[in-house]
């Protein structure tokens, strides 16, 4: 059992993430267990894991963004970079141009329509 909500978190969402564990088949053992403790908070990171999250530091922002009312971004949004290499950016949100990577490598440079961008990490906080 996980000591706290965030070893919870880390450890269902990195399952999903490795292909330990498909979101569906969490999401079958969580209906049958109804008085699991963390219930309601590992559907949350399974609807995240479903929806394109692939860390603990991604759900962790999407909690974020419902506990303060702001727009769901979009995530792992494919973008080639300068090099013309591949690239899945964090999260997106459209409506406010802001493009995040959340926990991966800090700095890389990506072209997204006719300019090119810089996406940074935001979300340092919980490494310490």
């Amino acid at each position: 059992m996980a000591a706290t909500d965030e070893v919870a978190i880390a450890v269902a969402a990195a399952s999903v993430q490795q292909g330990l564990v498909r979101a569906s088949h969490l999401r079958a053992v969580l209906e049958r267990r109804p008085k699991l403790r963390r219930r309601a908070l590992l559907r949350e990171v399974v609807d995240a894991t479903d929806g394109g999250s692939s860390s603990a530091y991604e759900v962790e922002l999407l909690r974020l963004c419902r506990r303060y009312g702001l727009p769901q971004p979009n995530r792992q949004v494919r973008r080639k970079d300068s090099a013309g290499k591949t690239r899945f950016t964090d999260v997106e949100f459209d409506d406010d141009d802001v493009v995040a990577e959340v926990d991966g490598r800090n700095t890389y440079r990506c072209r997204r329509g006719g300019t090119t961008w810089t996406a940074r990490t935001i979300w340092s906080s919980m490494r310490e």
